[in-house]
Formats: structure tokens, sequence, C-alpha cells
């Protein structure tokens, strides 16, 4: 539990973020393409999106663990900053997926 709590303290965790960071900007890219172009209605597009927002996700949940680290020093408020941080960030990836996948789902009558 440790491990998914702490990620900024663990190397495998860092490989990804490191490896993904580099795909941030042309998924973000390629996300605004797809919205213009189908206007994000398509299977494809959804993915393109659903792989945008899981990587924005990731990248945010593992910089704030970073934050936490760095200023937070009581071990209290440290768990439960890291709680909070984990708990949010799982709430907000699952609510833009429902968003995605079920919401846009109505426009392709």
């Amino acid at each position: 539990m440790n491990k998914i709590l702490s990620p900024d303290k663990h190397i495998s965790f860092l490989n990804v973020y490191h490896k993904a960071n580099k795909g941030l900007i042309p998924l973000i890219g390629l996300s605004g393409t797809c919205n213009i172009i189908d206007n994000s209605v398509s299977v494809p597009s959804k993915m393109i999106h659903s792989f945008t927002i899981a990587n924005i996700s990731y990248h945010s949940y593992v910089s704030c663990s970073s934050v936490i680290s760095d200023y937070i020093k009581h071990n209290r408020i440290e768990l439960l900053s890291r709680t909070v941080n984990i708990k949010s960030h799982t709430i907000a990836l699952i609510g833009f997926m429902w968003t995605i996948w079920s919401y846009n789902s109505q426009y392709n009558d």
C-alpha cells in the first residue's frame, strides 16, 4: 500500500512517469484534433481521449505526490494528504472516463 501512496519514492513508478511524459503534449494535440474533426463521437476518438486523460491523471498524481514529499513533514498530515491525493485523482479519472464513454454516446444517434 505504501508503494501506491508514494509513487515518487519508487523507481518503477518514476520510470513510467518519465516515459509517459514524452507523450503528454502529442496526446493532447491529437485529442484536440480529434475533437475538431469528428466532435469526439467515434470510438477511436474516445480511445485517444481516454489515453490522454489517463496520461494527464497519472502525471498529475505523481507530481502532487512529489510536492507532498517535499513540503509536508508531519507524518499524519502526510498520510492524510497522500490518501486525499490518490482518492481525488481516482474520482477525477473515473468522472472523465464516464463523461467520455457515456455522456458522449448520446450524440451517436
